[in-house]
């Protein structure tokens, strides 16, 4: 019958029910299901290392995105810029704003696969569940999850009416949002759920007033400059056509726009001056800036927009801000049909977005770089699988995948304007204009499957296997320089040398194909030492597709190899005082080969795509859950993570002070054979408690606190403790109050209350060898939610 999933899902969902209905006598633990392994499971039933958070959870404690979710969870972070966000899984994650790159942390929501980060703008909006899976999955979650995955699960549409008004404002930065919801039956047989939501995030980085660098523009500083707004609406319906067959479909429209820049200088080394003068940095820079500060005091860089001049033969300076945005659509269609032999489940996607940004750089009190690009991005994809009944000897879920995408990239029009630097030092000869065409096309099948042996009622083996077959195609990628001032060809000549750009066209391209195909095993073994005690040991291979450089500026860095990774888990899940407690152990290592790091060089500005040559990732994951009364939840979660490259030849040198011994000076390159990968702190941690106090039937107060912990970390590539973040300590708190009919709720959710001050991705600056910038995460936030329930 159809009904078997849901009634499984139904059954160990009740088990959280259990904490209310019977809490007075003997309170226990919410068993959370999850569909890691493509069919519904309790948590404690899968051999992988999850974190899984239910929709009301999020809601509860003011998550509404990714960067929120991931403070909770250790070994798991976001490395977050103006241009795109990335997840990290054990320090291990995509490198660089390249649109390349696949994710090294697969994403899928309701089925579809989250190849590029802008293909999900919306917040966390109406949803049923997360699960984040740490370490490779490569077969159930297909290629290209080295890393992790990431498998979000929106609320379906229900079988009795309901409708939802939320709203929430944040206090410190001006937010606030609107999302309503209207779900039910249509027919006895029909049902659609709509959500619609708008939200704007406010700013807390200020820029200040200058004179431009060309001193032809007075430049206007902004308070709370860097903004963003996403407006969403869903449509879902589920058809049960009948008892064994049913149909969902869904369609998203999101519409995101960012505003501002949330980069700036984080530091300078003690006597760092400007190249080639005997000038300190920081002096150039407060001199430059008056009032100079650096993004951990709330101010942002203060780089204005390079454009061309009105007769074309230069550059002028521009109070225009940085602007990105991003249009969205996503639809999912699944069909499900319960047949005697297993459950046929097929998963048809399509996704798209448009994409255009503007932005200047360096993070730095000069002008110096504006870029402004287009994207356009359209994927396919097809899934068909069958998943046995269960309870047989042997289960097993096998199944074939396609994807068809497109990346265009019709035009990137680079300004660069080094003369602006240099107090009248650097020639305008080296001023210039590149413009960048990429086009990239992709087909990639597989089929996959995984057998479950139950060898007795405690002891089991999974024995998996994917095969992938991938074409991928460069079907366009040119680069045009062009300089203002032509009357020095000489000095042209060395200015593309040392920015690393050069013009080609794409028939100068040799290698336009690429062509992969390979085979990534899983294999595990369970076994249930007590009704309340599993352990598991596992491996698992995955890979990584290669590709093409899409932010190539010459044409000896077009394309980039595969990556792979192996991975080895040995855990532990268990339960203890007649499960008031859960607790789950994992020790861990992977092993990557040919690790695909994007570098931003700091001495030419471009991105240097390349493999490493190894790296290892190792540690401990363990977390925590106590129901301590039928009232109060305590828990917690560590990690230790020791994430270190085995071998990287032609890694990027630190600047001044941080140079490293082994430094080619010639290529400004060394082997980072020991260094720490970035994002990586060694200990993470988190504690939590939720108290729930009943008012005798006129409601119920709930509160909630939540510490956590980072180890200090590296935010760039090189291991310069000038681009570290310190260990740090944030802490979230709410108070909110139910009605006693269910009806109505406020929420008062306080993040990161004593506004500790972050950054997660950074480097050095440009033409400022020993001056530092970073992104800046979000300072204190303090948010009234209250929703209403017709």
């Amino acid at each position: 019958m159809l009904n078997s999933v849901a009634s499984k899902t139904a059954l160990l969902g009740a088990l959280g029910l259990m904490t209310s209905t019977v809490g007075f006598a003997q309170p226990m633990l919410e068993e959370i299901v999850v569909t890691a392994q493509k069919r519904a499971e309790g948590l404690t039933d899968v051999p992988i290392s999850i974190a899984a958070v239910t929709g009301d959870s999020l809601e509860d404690q003011g998550i509404f995105d990714m960067s929120g979710l991931v403070d909770s969870i250790p070994s798991v972070s976001l490395q977050t810029s103006p241009n795109f966000s990335v997840v990290n899984v054990r320090g291990v994650t995509t490198g660089g704003a390249n649109l390349g790159f696949e994710q090294s942390v697969g994403m899928y929501i309701d089925g579809l696969y989250v190849s590029r980060g802008k293909q999900a703008n919306s917040p966390f909006l109406d949803l049923e569940r997360v699960e984040v899976l740490r370490g490779p999955q490569g077969v159930l979650q297909g290629k290209n999850s080295v890393a992790g995955a990431v498998v979000i699960s929106t609320r379906r549409p229900t079988d009795e009416f309901e409708a939802v008004i939320r709203g929430n404002y944040e206090f410190e930065n001006d937010g606030q949002g609107v999302e309503a919801i209207v779900s039910g039956p249509i027919t006895d047989s029909f049902k659609a759920r709509l959500v619609a939501s708008t939200n704007k995030v406010g700013g807390w980085l200020d820029t200040l007033p200058r004179q431009s660098s060309d001193g032809s523009t007075a430049l206007k500083g902004r308070k709370d400059q860097n903004e963003s707004e996403i407006d969403t609406i869903r449509l879902s319906a589920v058809w049960d056509v009948n008892d064994d067959f049913s149909v969902f479909a869904k369609y998203e429209h999101a519409e995101k726009k960012v505003t501002g820049t949330s980069y700036g200088t984080t530091g300078i080394q003690p006597g760092a001056t400007v190249a080639g003068t005997p000038f300190l940095i920081i002096d150039d820079f407060t001199t430059r800036q008056p009032g100079f500060d650096t993004i951990d005091n709330g101010v942002a860089a203060s780089a204005r927009h390079v454009e061309v001049n009105a007769d074309g033969t230069g550059v002028v300076v521009s109070n225009k801000e940085d602007e990105r945005t991003v249009d969205s659509d996503a639809f999912t269609l699944q069909l499900d049909w319960d047949l005697p032999i297993g459950m046929v489940t097929s998963i048809s996607t399509y996704s798209e977005f448009e994409s255009h940004s503007n932005f200047s750089f360096p993070p730095a009190p000069f002008e110096f770089f504006t870029q402004d690009e287009e994207e356009n991005f359209e994927q396919f994809t097809q899934e068909l699988r069958l998943v046995s009944p269960g309870g047989e000897t042997f289960d097993y879920v096998v199944g074939l995948y396609f994807v068809d995408q497109e990346i265009k990239v019709p035009n990137v029009q680079q300004i660069g304007a080094p003369s602006l630097t240099g107090g009248g030092l650097v020639p305008t000869t080296w001023d210039y204009q590149t413009n960048r065409e990429f086009q990239q096309s992709v087909e990639a099948y597989a089929a996959f499957g995984q057998v479950t042996w139950n060898v007795s009622d405690v002891f089991r083996v999974n024995a998996g296997l994917r095969y992938s077959y991938e074409n991928k195609s460069l079907d366009d990628h040119s680069v045009q320089l062009g300089f203002f001032d032509t009357s020095n060809p000489a000095e042209n000549a060395f200015a593309a040398g040392l920015f690393g750009v050069s013009s080609f066209t794409y028939d100068e391209l040799e290698d336009t194909k690429i062509h992969e195909e390979g085979v990534d095993p899983s294999l595990s073994m369970q076994w249930d030492m007590t009704p309340d005690t599993a352990v598991y040991l596992s491996y698992t291979k995955a890979t990584k597709a290669g590709g093409f450089n899409a932010v190539a500026t010459n044409v000896s860095n077009i394309s980039f190899d595969s990556e792979e990774a192996e991975g080895y888990e040995l855990g532990l899940k268990t339960y203890f005082f007649d499960r008031r407690m859960q607790l789950n152990v994992a020790l861990f290592t992977t092993e990557y080969t040919d690790q695909q790091v994007s570098v931003l060089d700091s001495t030419t500005n471009s991105l240097v795509v390349n493999n490493a040559g190894a790296a290892t990732s190792e540690g401990l994951e363990a977390d925590v859950r106590f129901a301590a009364t039928s009232n109060l939840e305590l828990g917690g979660a560590l990690s230790f993570v020791d994430a270190t490259y085995d071998d990287f030849v032609g890694a990027p040198c630190s600047p001044g002070l941080s140079l490293e011994a082994d430094c080619d000076m010639a290529t400004n390159s060394r082997n980072a054979k020991g260094d720490k990968l970035p994002n990586a702190p060694e200990w993470s941690g988190s504690a939590y408690f939720i108290y729930s106090y009943p008012l005798d039937g006129m409601g119920t107060i709930r509160v909630r606190g939540d510490v956590f912990y980072s180890d200090e970390f590296f935010v760039a590539i090189q291991n310069d403790d000038y681009a570290a973040q310190d260990s740090f300590t944030k802490a979230d708190l709410s108070i909110g109050y139910d009605s006693a009919d269910d009806n109505w709720s406020v929420n008062l959710v306080g993040r990161n209350i004593t506004d500790k001050r972050t950054t997660s991705f950074g480097g050095g600056v440009t033409l400022r060898d020993g001056a530092y910038w970073g992104i800046a995460d979000a300072p204190r936030t303090i948010t009234l939610n209250a929703d209403y329930r017709f």
